[in-house]
């Protein structure tokens, strides 16, 4: 499976998918998601998020920097750690719980509500 990935440009503030990566710091766009790459940015002032491969309970994709709500459990950040995609979430006061994101999709159902980048204030909750 090729990976899939989009892109935030921070200078911008906006999120771009069907994104081709030629390196961290060289991407090829897609905008019209016809397969054709019209444009080739080098930049460094882009972030990078891969997608994970699983979707929400609505058929989203789920990328890196996802924030997701779940009915018992909040708002949940999807991050990569130690070589896995995670689910973190706050779990007591001052605990916070991490959980492998596809273990968490088995227990739990999700929806992602924003990401990282365009919803930094639902972080507060995480």
């Amino acid at each position: 499976m090729i990976p899939k990935f989009r892109a935030y440009f921070n200078k911008y503030k906006r999120m771009i998918y069907n994104i081709g990566v030629v390196n961290e710091n060289s991407i090829l766009v897609d905008f019209n998601g016809d397969g054709d790459c019209e444009y080739m940015f080098i930049t460094n002032d882009i972030s990078l998020m891969q997608s994970t491969g699983l979707k929400d309970k609505n058929g989203n994709e789920i990328y890196e920097g996802d924030i997701l709500k779940t009915r018992s459990r909040g708002f949940v950040e999807v991050r990569h750690e130690d070589g896995n995609t995670v689910a973190t979430y706050k779990s007591g006061a001052n605990t916070r719980t991490t959980l492998v994101l596809s273990s968490f999709l088995d227990k739990y159902q999700i929806s992602i509500i924003g990401n990282i980048y365009e919803d930094k204030e639902l972080l507060d909750e995480v």
